[in-house]
């Protein structure tokens, strides 16, 4: 993705909070999760 689209392209990720490994939460993603490129 980062070699696809210039810099400064908005890009919508799929996340969710988790906090795996008893820290804090934080937000995850996966390379393989569906993205959307949004415009301005």
């Amino acid at each position: 993705m980062r070699e696809q689209y210039p810099v400064g392209t908005r890009i919508r990720i799929y996340a969710k909070e988790t906090n795996r490994e008893g820290g804090k939460p934080f937000l995850y993603t996966r390379y393989d999760w569906p993205y959307e490129i949004v415009e301005p």
